[in-house]
């Protein structure tokens, strides 16, 4: 089939852009006119100081010898072999890293990772059974809206790891001082959301400004983010269905784009 052009004909035989062509071409000149103007070498750049991590040569979980159930492709099930289950594997191999890096900087008596959109806990079942080099007390709060997710979570976790080391808790993310209500008094906090959909992953990491944490996240489906919750109840207008995923993963009215203050007052500029 012939791709249709975006030029058309004028009554005199020129060639002229299509209203589309010329807005998309507005905006990457708008673009490029932004991109120019930031100014890299500001004062405030230039004393930034932006601590760095050496990437591992190898991966410090032998995936073979730790119990099944702690392991994104047997405990998940996901096809042995395949690549969406090596993926997994890396993910949670990289979580596990940056998680230790933060542990052994802090050295904090108790620490909950909150999993901020846990799912089915490939990421959380993992982070709570896997060992660290410092002794300190973790447990990890799995959070997510779905119910049916969270059961599967139990029922993989339940029979290797205690209440102590991993509680779920089904919340709206958005719902941040309930979360962190769940959170022992005498522990610090680190927030951890790999692929929350959308605004899930903005939620996540205004949870852990909340209680200024440090986080680590891996957003996805970052398209979702551009649609607002839409109240059920238009009286209220309070209430969310956060059984359809555009609710769930859309930013609440508390999330503005972009989120830098800097980078919205230059496209208002």
């Amino acid at each position: 089939q012939q791709q249709r052009s975006s030029l058309h004909e004028t009554s005199n035989g020129a060639m002229e852009q299509s209203r589309w062509q010329r807005r998309t071409e507005k905006r990457r000149q708008r673009t490029e006119e932004l991109l120019n103007s930031i100014e890299l070498q500001s004062e405030k750049l230039n004393n930034l100081k932006i601590p760095t991590l050496g990437i591992p040569q190898s991966s410090a979980i032998d995936w073979d010898e730790i119990d099944p159930e702690l392991d994104p492709i047997r405990g998940g099930k996901l096809r042995q072999g395949s690549q969406r289950g090596l993926r997994k594997r890396a993910q949670v191999e990289a979580f596990h890293f940056v998680v230790s890096a933060i542990l052994n900087a802090q050295s904090p008596s108790g620490v909950t990772i909150i999993d901020a959109g846990c799912g089915a806990g490939n990421l959380g079942v993992s982070l709570a059974g896997l060992s660290y080099s410092s002794s300190i007390n973790i447990k990890v709060l799995a959070v997510d809206v779905n119910e049916h997710a969270l059961a599967r979570l139990s029922n993989r976790a339940d029979a290797i790891l205690s209440p102590e080391k991993l509680e779920t808790f089904c919340a709206d993310l958005a719902n941040y001082d309930l979360i962190l209500s769940k959170i022992p008094p005498n522990h610090s906090v680190i927030v951890v959301s790999l692929h929350a959909c959308g605004a899930a992953s903005d939620m996540a990491m205004n949870l852990a400004i909340r209680c200024n944490a440090p986080f680590i996240l891996c957003p996805c489906c970052t398209a979702k983010s551009l649609t607002k919750r839409s109240p059920s109840n238009t009286e209220k207008r309070t209430t969310f269905d956060l059984s359809a995923s555009f609710q769930r993963s859309g930013a609440s009215a508390d999330i503005e784009y972009p989120r830098s203050k800097w980078l919205m007052g230059k496209l208002h500029d």
